[in-house]
């Protein structure tokens, strides 16, 4: 995934658990007890943050 750090970074600040792996990618390692409501939510907020191109990090809250 292009700009993957930048991404995960966008997650995690949505609250959205995962793990930024270099060269690899994001992992994302749902179970037996999440959701599929849960799977969606994080599966969009991939897409939106993705879609709008999103290539600079996270500012400090």
């Amino acid at each position: 995934m292009p700009n993957a750090k930048v991404v995960a970074e966008h997650l995690l600040r949505r609250e959205v658990i995962i793990d930024c792996r270099p060269g690899a990618g994001i992992l994302i390692a749902p179970h037996f007890y999440n959701t599929e409501s849960e799977i969606d939510l994080a599966m969009g907020a991939i897409d939106e943050i993705v879609a709008k191109g999103v290539t600079t990090e996270v500012s400090p809250s």
